[in-house]
């Protein structure tokens, strides 16, 4: 991403989650912002992804989409901090990959959350 106003707004955003500021109508308005910055890009993907986690947050009130190596994990969490903590992780985690979304690596994983985010829809 050469974006300067979209890497702006996504570092700053995730600087602002990882210091535990989790509000949700900040967040959203936040990615409002940067997807016309995608848009400009012409990353679909990028672009797709950014609205459906803003949809997601409004949606559900909160981040439950495991990052994608989790979801393989055998274990169930029970805990409420633990669900808690997993949702800040994979949203930061999330803005990472939207920092450089044509890494391959990066790319598939950016698919996988697409992925999470339409069967999360289904299921819910």
């Amino acid at each position: 991403m050469e974006n300067y106003k979209f890497i702006q707004i996504v570092n700053n955003l995730k600087k602002r989650i990882e210091a535990g500021e989790f509000e949700i109508p900040s967040i959203i308005e936040e990615l409002q912002k940067a997807r016309p910055c995608a848009i400009d890009e012409k990353n679909p993907r990028l672009v797709k992804v950014i609205r459906l986690t803003y949809e997601h947050l409004e949606k559900y009130d909160g981040f439950f989409i495991s990052i994608p190596e989790d979801s393989f994990d055998d274990e169930v969490e029970n805990e409420e901090n633990e669900i808690t903590e997993n949702q800040i992780d994979s949203l930061t985690y999330l803005l990472s990959l939207m920092l450089n979304p044509l890494h391959k690596r990066n790319a598939l994983e950016i698919k996988d959350y697409i992925d999470a985010f339409n069967e999360y829809a289904e299921n819910h």
